[in-house]
């Protein structure tokens, strides 16, 4: 399973919505009862490739290590 899948797929069985911008990047919009877990934003913009998130400085690069990665896992 690859990274952008994984990710995506727990933040909509947690309720969330995500939406795909385009290649490697995506807004996902957090679901209240989450909100504190992720530093209390209600939406992130998410890159899933080094370039694209160069290309989008509002994204949060997710990677082996990154904070959302982290998170989510938990």
């Amino acid at each position: 399973m690859d990274l952008q899948r994984f990710v995506t797929e727990v933040f909509e069985a947690m309720g969330g919505m995500v939406i795909p911008l385009e290649y490697g990047l995506c807004q996902v919009l957090i679901p209240e009862g989450y909100q504190k877990t992720f530093q209390g934003k209600s939406e992130y913009l998410l890159a899933f490739d080094y370039e694209v998130a160069q290309e989008n400085p509002g994204a949060e690069f997710v990677t082996f290590g990154s904070f959302i990665l982290d998170k989510v896992i938990e």
